[in-house]
């Protein structure tokens, strides 16, 4: 009955019933809310209420009582316990398989075995403190490098939109800038133009007139304005500045440019033990077990001056740097020399000053460490590219000696 006074909402002759968790409003049925589908699990939940109320009400509760433990061999109840070998018996296997073991009724020792399982769970339960302690410092300390992490996220946006509205700026000021030298120049050229001009129209005038005359004039007027031209065409020739006519001003201007500092504009600086370095001493110890008393080599390649590096190729093949050789040399699957690359009498154009370990690249190139520098080279000992020069800057390097590549980024690693 109070469901039925819940439907107020009515919308074009239909009521709505309005749920009061989600407010989501379900349209009623024609028959009323007696015509909803059974909540079978708030059913369940009322008989479960009515159970443990019918118990709650009784004065004797039943105590749980764990299913009877029987012996696999025997099927009898285990009422003895074997100290020898730890482990619950019946009655028969005191006279089979533990006949001279020592045992007792489980009853007697049960209470002795549960203090000590207890005085055995004390330091789990320590550790169980302890690494919660922990969990709950890292989640701690998650939350803290997540808000850490959206400040400095923040922070870099802001001087970025700093760094644009100051380029905006300069933009504004290197444009006014320009403009100014471009007014002041065409200014100058402008005044050039318009005395030419004047003194073009000029000269064409007295051009017209001269050979209009000599055109349609007869002989008597002619030699009657003769003085008269002639005075003209002297004063339009008389001598002048050339170079004064002649543009002064040149596009001899440019926009000089300085914008090393937007190149690199931070870095994220860490000041904890697990910062990114760009070195790192680390001291290993590995112990081995062999299995065989004495090591004899398999096969020994002797051709060799000062090998230093080594690496495979996916078809086998070994390459090795010779420090002594100034050379790579590739080598075939039986250890035979195949090519020299570089050094004296080697293939290709490459050249090696101290040469120390190598690398092969997905793409079948080789990438050797120099004396300060990486070279990547063909198999064939063309140089492709050398980076790389003397110092302790990006890309600079003093005595790089190992060399890897990443086979899951492809990045390369140097042991500089």
């Amino acid at each position: 009955e109070c469901l039925e006074r819940l439907p107020l909402d009515k919308k074009n002759e239909t009521y709505y019933l309005s749920c009061p968790n989600c407010r989501q409003h379900a349209e009623l049925p024609k028959d009323g809310v007696g015509a909803f589908p059974v909540a079978f699990h708030l059913n369940n939940l009322k008989e479960m209420q009515g159970l443990l109320n019918n118990r709650s009400s009784k004065v004797h509760i039943p105590a749980f009582n764990p299913p009877e433990v029987t012996c696999d061999d025997h099927g009898k109840s285990l009422e003895l316990f074997c100290e020898t070998c730890d482990t619950g018996i019946c009655v028969t296997c005191q006279f089979g398989d533990h006949k001279h073991h020592k045992y007792e009724l489980i009853t007697e020792k049960y209470d002795q075995h549960c203090e000590k399982l207890k005085e055995c769970l004390l330091p789990v339960e320590r550790r169980k403190a302890a690494l919660k302690k922990i969990l709950s410092a890292i989640t701690e300390r998650e939350g803290e490098i997540r808000e850490r992490g959206e400040g400095v996220l923040a922070e870099i946006h802001g001087m970025v939109e700093d760094m644009i509205n100051v380029l905006r700026r300069s933009e504004r000021k290197l444009t006014e800038q320009a403009k100014r030298v471009i007014d002041s120049r065409l200014k100058v050229l402008s005044e050039q133009k318009e005395s030419t001009k004047k003194s073009l129209k000029l000269v064409e005038d007295v051009t017209t007139y001269v050979e209009q005359s000599l055109k349609t004039g007869s002989p008597q007027q002619v030699l009657g304005s003769k003085k008269q031209m002639m005075e003209r065409m002297s004063n339009v020739t008389l001598p002048i500045n050339w170079e004064e006519l002649y543009p002064v001003e040149k596009a001899d201007f440019e926009l000089s440019k300085d914008i090393k500092s937007l190149r690199h504009i931070g870095d994220i600086v860490t000041h904890s033990s697990t910062a990114l370095q760009q070195c790192r001493d680390t001291s290993l110890v590995i112990s081995i077990s062999p299995h065989i008393d004495n090591i004899s080599s398999v096969h020994v390649i002797d051709d060799v001056k000062g090998p230093l590096g080594v690496a495979i190729t996916e078809d086998n093949r070994v390459i090795i740097t010779e420090r002594d050789g100034h050379c790579v040399t590739i080598l075939d699957k039986r250890g035979k020399k195949v090519k020299s690359l570089g050094g004296e009498g080697g293939r290709g154009n490459v050249k090696f000053s101290y040469l120390h370990c190598l690398a092969i690249t997905p793409d079948r190139f080789i990438l050797v460490s120099d004396s300060n520098s990486i070279q990547k080279i063909s198999m064939d000992g063309q140089l492709i590219k050398s980076v790389g020069e003397w110092g302790s800057g990006p890309l600079q390097f003093n005595d790089p000696y190992g060399i890897a590549i990443s086979p899951t980024t492809g990045q390369v690693y140097i042991a500089d």
